[in-house]
C-alpha cells in the first residue's frame, strides 16, 4: 500500500530487473503507527542492492537510520 500511495505502483525496476516492492526484504520507520520511512533491498551473489529508499520527513536522520539497519 505504501508504494501505491507514494510511488503510484507496487512494481519497481532497478538495474533492468522488475521487482514487486512488497516481495523485497526491508525495514520501516514508524511514528504513531504510520510509516515515515522505508528501505527495500535485494541480496544476490553476496552483493547488496538497495532498491528503494523513502523518507517522508526531511532532515531527521530517517534515511541514515534505514541505511544503518541494512548494514
Amino acid at each position: 500500500r505504501f508504494f501505491d500511495t507514494h510511488w503510484g505502483a507496487s512494481s519497481v525496476v532497478s538495474r533492468g530487473q522488475l521487482y514487486t516492492a512488497g516481495d523485497l526484504d526491508g525495514f520501516i520507520e514508524e511514528q504513531r503507527a504510520e510509516i515515515v520511512g522505508l528501505i527495500t533491498f535485494k541480496i544476490h551473489n553476496q552483493e547488496l542492492e538497495i532498491v528503494t529508499l523513502d523518507s517522508l520527513q526531511r532532515h531527521r536522520g530517517l534515511g541514515t537510520r534505514l541505511l544503518q539497519a541494512v548494514e
